[in-house]
């Protein structure tokens, strides 16, 4: 008898395995295209987020050449190939949302 069950244990093991591979298998291979599926997908946009003390260093009128004025953060945006920089929330003020400040005003395109 306690062979049996042990016996059962096993093949409802390998069921619940099997069940599990194939239904992973399905999901992963879904067919459709490499692009993400939530809102707001842009292709070739990156969003950065700076802190105040780095946005006071930056040059805003270079951003429409893609360019900080801070030789680092230039270097890396001609290695990736920035074109210009847009802030994304122009004249956003610092919010308190559920006792945490809130600040769109560093995030950058």
């Amino acid at each position: 008898m306690k062979h049996m069950s042990a016996m059962n244990n096993i093949v409802l093991f390998l069921a619940i395995t099997l069940f599990a591979v194939n239904s992973d298998a399905a999901l992963v291979d879904s067919g459709k295209s490499d692009i993400p599926g939530f809102v707001g997908y842009a292709p070739d946009r990156i969003v950065v987020k700076f802190d105040l003390p780095v946005i006071s260093m930056m040059d805003k009128k270079a951003f429409k050449y893609g360019k900080t004025g801070i030789p680092v953060l230039d270097e890396l945006g001609t290695k990736h190939g920035v074109s210009s920089i847009i802030p994304q929330f122009p004249g956003a003020k610092k919010k308190a949302y559920k006792g945490r400040v809130v600040d769109l005003g560093g995030l950058y395109s």
